[in-house]
């Protein structure tokens, strides 16, 4: 489990702590056991038990944490400070080898008076012993014995007087220190201090290990928290520049299209990184920044995607030229359409399902007065009416509009929850009352009931308007309104998510859709105006 290398270099280190076993070990950290350790060194001596007798301690620990029980009077503070010794028991013993009373613990000091205070101080400065020896035998702290010394600004060395004239000791008396007590003294000084630098070095290590180890944790993190941003931004700048119907999806985007969000990020990041995103090669990148400068066409392209996002997003490429020819920049239907499919511009194309209010014959029909004659020369001359539905979450919403075959235009119509008279009867009268009074438009329908009705045809007779409906089961007949609907249900509906959206909020896009259709929408058929442009120019 262990090479040679690792034992010889763990007995090398109890050796160089003098025997002490435990002390290496923690130095080590292996091996898993500290009688692995004790089995290693013993049978480098030569006695498998001969380690079990070698101290844990030294000298200088063990007089160091009698001094620290000494500042701190408590034997469990010493032992959670310090670290060891691992019982209560072993630092009584050492206590008790000092000649300490363990129950004359440092808060007692209180209880001395001025004068024995100074007759310890008298004691201490005639005497041959060392201030912690001193201190330990009188079983109070060093440090206190300090503060009395330097209460009485008395120091080692000086004569000291006590109150009492009989207790005056000549100093003279005092046997002076010899050289060998000062060099032991000092020997004892160094090792403790030794010691405690080890110890000291082996925190440093320790501390030095666990910062190394959070910087590099922090220096991950950072990288990931960089990574995650630069992707970010490179979506968010990407579904700016690019605009897609169908969404942003880095994996499928052209080379020309990285190489535009790349160049609109080179401010912020390197281009090393940003290729490495996209997985874009340098020399592609630099091929479509050549080709992006050439382009002559930028700006169309912009203009191109602007009409498209306005627009319901409903304009093939003849609405888009019309549009661009009504903004005075001239281009060619050709180029338009090419650049739409460059940049993935197209109108939705759902397939449809006709809603048919047919419910069988309740009165007798009328004829086809258009014969699929959908064209009108004047406005109000000809219009044609149906019945549309939309399915949403909460339930059906229902169309009736009435649209003049003059330009297509929607000149009124009335969204309701129910496919029932009110519906058309009322979208009727709202009709009677916003065309001029004397105009007589033909009406056509198909044979749903809503036309067969007798409130509906006496209406028709009452604003003295003619009746027209199609053949039966024949769709084709009322092409010009299927037609509209068509258009709405493409552009309108289809194109977009109405799963959350309930039927008050569709009512309200439904009839703002319908106004921009009148208003706004433009038709190649009119010259590229919209319905009451159109109007608006004719009648002048």
């Amino acid at each position: 489990m262990y090479t040679d290398e690792q034992k010889l270099h763990a007995i090398e280190l109890v050796k160089k702590y003098k025997g002490n076993v435990h002390r290496a070990w923690k130095m080590l950290e292996y091996p898993e056991s500290l009688a692995t350790l004790k089995l290693w060194y013993g049978n480098y001596l030569g006695d498998e038990n001969k380690i079990a007798k070698l101290p844990r301690y030294g000298d200088a620990e063990i007089d160091k944490a009698v001094n620290y029980y000494l500042e701190c009077g408590n034997i469990q503070k010493t032992i959670d400070d310090l670290g060891y010794p691992e019982s209560r028991m072993t630092l009584w013993r050492w206590i008790k080898a000092q000649n300490i009373d363990i129950n004359n613990k440092r808060g007692r000091t209180s209880s001395f008076g001025e004068d024995e205070k100074i007759a310890i101080i008298f004691e201490y400065c005639n005497s041959n012993e060392s201030l912690l020896k001193f201190s330990i035998k009188k079983g109070i702290a060093a440090s206190t014995l300090k503060s009395w010394m330097k209460q009485f600004d008395v120091k080692k060395g000086e004569a000291i007087m006590p109150k009492d004239d009989s207790e005056i000791i000549d100093e003279s008396v005092v046997p002076p220190r010899t050289d060998q007590e000062e060099i032991n003294e000092l020997r004892k000084e160094i090792a403790k201090l030794k010691a405690e630098k080890e110890m000291t070095d082996t925190e440093i290590k320790v501390i030095r290990k666990k910062k190394e180890k959070v910087g590099l944790e922090l220096k991950e993190a950072n990288k990931k928290l960089e990574q995650a941003q630069l992707e970010y931004d490179i979506l968010e700048k990407a579904a700016e520049l690019l605009k897609k119907v169908n969404g942003i999806n880095i994996k499928t985007l052209k080379n020309k299209e990285k190489a535009i969000v790349i160049n609109a990020l080179r401010n912020k990041y390197k281009l090393a990184k940003l290729l490495k995103s996209l997985k874009m090669a340098k020399s592609s990148y630099e091929y479509q920044v050549k080709a992006l400068k050439c382009d002559k066409y930028q700006d169309p392209r912009q203009d191109i995607r602007i009409i498209f996002e306005e627009n319901y997003q409903a304009y093939g490429y003849r609405r888009i030229y019309g549009e661009l020819k009504n903004r005075n920049k001239t281009i060619s239907e050709k180029v338009v359409r090419r650049l739409m499919k460059e940049e993935n511009i197209h109108p939705f194309v759902p397939r449809m399902k006709k809603y048919s209010s047919y419910q069988g014959e309740i009165s007798p029909s009328v004829p086809d007065l258009y014969k699929h004659d959908f064209k009108a020369d004047s406005p109000y001359k000809k219009t044609v009416t149906d019945i549309t539905e939309f399915s949403l979450r909460d339930g059906k919403v229902y169309l009736s509009p009435m649209v003049d075959l003059y330009d297509g235009c929607p000149i009124n119509w009335k969204i309701g929850y129910s496919p029932n008279k009110e519906l058309t009867n009322s979208m009727l009268t709202e009709f009677h009352n916003t065309i001029p009074s004397d105009a007589k438009p033909i009406i056509h329908s198909d044979r749903g009931c809503h036309y067969r009705i007798p409130d509906w045809i006496n209406m028709m007779e009452e604003f003295g308007y003619t009746r027209s409906m199609s053949r039966k089961g024949c769709s084709a007949d009322n092409a010009a309104c299927e037609g509209f609907f068509g258009i709405l249900k493409r552009e309108f509906f289809h194109n977009h998510d109405w799963s959350n959206v309930s039927r008050e909020e569709f009512i309200k896009e439904l009839d703002k859709y319908l106004t921009w259709f009148k208003m706004k929408r433009i038709k190649e058929r009119l010259g590229y105006l919209s319905p009451t442009e159109y109007r608006s120019r004719a009648s002048l």
